[in-house]
């Protein structure tokens, strides 16, 4: 009897997946479908960065906001610092120093806070 339950879970298995199996680009194409319908999300996140030249890791934590147009990393932890991407410029503003950089989003690579 358990024989004939192994072959049964072995045949039901194996039938299952012939009928579900996608191709990789049907499964591509639902996804896009899926996330062209995203306007906007928020999310916590966190964030490890590492600097091999001086070997010191440091950890950051906050919200991201995101819409078509703009990012908005919004940093709570370990300094109150807000980032914004947008098409033409990253904006950093460090809120405890009132500080502010803007450059080219075009021409810069960002280095992580």
């Amino acid at each position: 009897m358990a024989i004939l339950k192994k072959i049964f879970s072995i045949l039901f298995f194996t039938i299952s997946v012939g009928l579900f199996a996608l191709k990789t680009s049907q499964v591509y194409d639902n996804l896009i479908k899926k996330y062209e319908k995203i306007t906007s999300y928020q999310a916590g996140f966190t964030q490890v960065n590492y600097w091999n030249e001086i070997d010191q890791t440091l950890t950051s934590s906050g919200i991201i906001y995101y819409n078509k147009q703009k990012l908005l990393m919004d940093y709570k932890l370990p300094k109150k610092q807000k980032m914004l991407l947008d098409s033409t410029k990253i904006t950093v503003w460090d809120i405890e120093d009132k500080n502010a950089i803007i450059t080219d989003n075009t021409s810069s690579i960002a280095r992580p806070i």
